[in-house]
């Protein structure tokens, strides 16, 4: 008799255990809500961010605008996002630019999200920039707010941003370091006559970065169009521009890393 009322006190507290949750996730906060809502006013779907917030700013002259979480945490959906504890960015109609604080997973690798566009609402297709290549996924992917999960991970990321500092300076010293890892990880592929598989994709994903760290950051080709003119300057007052390459050597040396 005793066991069946612990059960029954067991299920009751479930019950409203489950109840109070659904109730918290139905109630978003005010500034989660006012987070979705200037995503919606630009064309942009509410999931890009969390139902966490618990502060958010935005700066309708500049479109600079910060959101920020408990904690960092992790999104699983049809599209697994990583937040960062803040999450900031300047957003115009259709676009979020000089994004930090999302990352999105491809395969076994997670990716920093630099950018976001709706460039045809109607197609239903949005691209997140992630420094390499441009992934595309359905808008339906991102019409609520996904629930978010603390990730404890994430909490290193300021002891991990501090030596990476530090590091930043010493091109050669890094580049020496990876080289050796990447040859003691090609002789352990020789000798074990395995992991076959994880090393073609490891292949494709720096050969990705090659091709990024190779090219310019504007296609000349595609500038010229928009210009309606030459690519190329043609008076000697004409201005200069350098060659500004699409991935940085310190971000190629990182995902190599």
């Amino acid at each position: 008799m005793a066991m069946a009322s612990s059960r029954v006190l067991m299920i009751v507290v479930a019950v409203a255990a489950a109840v109070w949750c659904g109730e918290a996730e139905a109630a978003p906060t005010a500034a989660a809500a006012a987070a979705h809502a200037v995503l919606s006013d630009h064309g942009l779907p509410r999931g890009l961010l969390p139902a966490g917030i618990v502060a958010f700013s935005h700066d309708p002259a500049t479109g600079r605008f910060e959101a920020s979480l408990e904690a960092p945490c992790t999104a699983k959906a049809e599209v697994d996002l990583r937040y960062n504890a803040t999450v900031s960015g300047e957003i115009s109609y259709g676009r979020i630019s000089k994004l930090s604080g999302i990352s999105a997973q491809d395969l076994f690798l997670w990716f920093a999200v630099l950018s976001i566009r709706v460039d045809v609402p109607s197609s239903g297709v949005i691209y997140f920039d992630v420094g390499v290549v441009f992934k595309h996924f359905p808008l339906s992917f991102f019409e609520a707010p996904p629930p978010c999960v603390p990730t404890s991970f994430i909490l290193i990321a300021p002891h991990k941003q501090h030596y990476l500092d530090r590091a930043a300076p010493h091109t050669a010293g890094r580049w020496a370091g990876t080289l050796l890892a990447a040859a003691v990880s090609a002789l352990r592929v020789y000798y074990a006559q395995g992991f076959y598989i994880v090393s073609y994709g490891l292949g494709i994903y720096l050969l990705n970065l090659l091709i990024g760290f190779l090219s310019p950051m504007v296609d000349p080709e595609l500038e010229a169009l928009d210009a309606a003119g030459p690519a190329l300057p043609t008076r000697g007052n004409d201005e200069f521009k350098p060659f500004i390459r699409r991935l940085s050597e310190f971000k190629f040396w990182y995902g190599c890393y």
